[in-house]
């Protein structure tokens, strides 16, 4: 059970650094491409990102008062 525990929050941020590395080294690659395909990547990190700051609004709720 401690091992379920100790995964269950480990893994999301280790899943976070590894999507930012290879995020990160696919625009390098695409820069070296073209310079505008390396915002691809990087719009769909930050669409990520944005899409999980609103998921997580909805999970919590400021307390009523």
């Amino acid at each position: 059970m401690l091992t379920r525990v100790v995964f269950a929050v480990l893994i999301p941020p280790m899943l976070a650094l590894i999507a930012v590395l290879v995020a990160v080294t696919l625009a390098l690659v695409l820069f070296a491409r073209h310079p505008a395909l390396a915002l691809l990547p990087l719009g769909a990190l930050g669409l990520g990102i944005f899409l999980f700051a609103r998921w997580e609004q909805g999970r919590f709720r400021p307390p009523d008062g």
